[in-house]
């Protein structure tokens, strides 16, 4: 009993320190809504794809190590999830979660987009359930420098996946939190936004994956794929002249994170409508290598983590470098 108390603390505490780092979202309506002015109506034939009402509910409300302590609580009057009515894309359906909160703070998070195509401007939890079976996997993964991997303006083989893993974007968000202060410099708002600041990673797009197993939140293949040209062209582009692709150092309790960030068009990568005035969008990934299987053959693979996406300040290279640099310019 005791040990659970203890280690319900240290969440507790973890969770404080992440709130100072995010204040939330706003009120107010998306910088770029997929709501349309028939939301709350949707033709059952795209139904099929979501989990049910109680699915996603014991989702969001429940956790196997906290039996008893919701980390989140959604509105009695709402249900867990809601059809935007905005136009599909790409076939997809278009839903969303709606507005909940984090019982340990009291912090109000969403509504948060299912089945667009770009990063939306809102902060989320990093621990929400929906995400977990993106990063559930992978535990006998070793982090490496993704710098190894590189050869010219090229990377070498491996998997592209969608990784988000919740203690590392913790540990993320809280350093550029921690360096933001000693610059004398608080977190700005993203200008476009409602609510979201540098720092703070925004909710990525994803969609419903239904299988004989478990119904979950997945990265579609085709943002993945459209991300992974977009930091190949961010290293082809790279030079020592133009820097498009940066190296952050980030100390963890576990040694040092190796992440690479790559600079985004804000307006293809995000619902903004134009670009912001005060910030940057960066795309953050982390490369990882898994270990050989002799009984499949199989030596080491390489593995391209895409973590998310956040807005810093225009000056970011230069207000945290001690932090994060230029990759080096290869030239074989």
């Amino acid at each position: 009993m005791r040990t659970n108390i203890f280690f319900l603390s240290l969440d507790i505490i973890l969770l404080a320190c992440l709130a100072a780092a995010m204040d939330g979202w706003d009120e107010g309506a998306m910088a770029d809504s997929p709501f349309g002015s028939d939301s709350g109506t949707s033709d059952s034939g795209w139904l099929d794809d979501l989990p049910s009402d109680q699915d996603l509910h014991d989702a969001m409300t429940k956790h196997p190590s906290r039996a008893g302590f919701p980390l989140y609580s959604f509105r009695r009057d709402q249900p867990a999830w809601l059809p935007s009515g905005g136009q599909r894309r790409h076939g997809r359906s278009h839903h969303y979660i709606p507005r909940f909160k984090r019982n340990v703070d009291g912090l109000m998070f969403g509504p948060l987009s299912i089945g667009l195509d770009r990063f939306q401007v809102f902060n989320y939890p990093h621990s929400l359930p929906h995400l977990q079976a993106t990063y559930s996997y992978g535990n006998d993964w070793t982090p490496i420098n993704f710098e190894l991997l590189r050869q010219a303006e090229l990377l070498h083989t491996g998997v592209w996946t969608y990784r988000p893993e919740p203690h590392l974007l913790d540990d993320i968000a809280i350093a550029f939190e921690r360096w933001h202060r000693f610059q004398s410099r608080k977190p700005e708002r993203v200008v476009g936004s409602y609510g979201l600041r540098h720092g703070q990673f925004t909710w990525p797009p994803v969609e419903f994956l239904t299988d004989v197993h478990s119904r979950r939140l997945v990265m579609p293949e085709s943002a993945i794929t459209h991300l992974r040209s977009e930091v190949i062209g961010g290293l082809e582009s790279h030079g020592a002249d133009v820097a498009h692709v940066y190296h952050l150092s980030l100390p963890t309790a576990h040694g040092t994170r190796h992440i690479m960030m790559t600079r985004l068009d804000t307006v293809m990568n995000t619902n903004l409508r134009r670009r912001s005035k005060n910030s940057d969008f960066w795309l953050l990934l982390e490369t990882l290598t898994t270990p050989a299987s002799w009984y499949r053959l199989e030596t080491n693979r390489n593995i391209y983590a895409i973590l998310g996406g956040m807005f810093l300040p225009k000056d970011a290279p230069e207000l945290f470098k001690e932090h994060m640099y230029p990759v080096r310019v290869n030239t074989h």
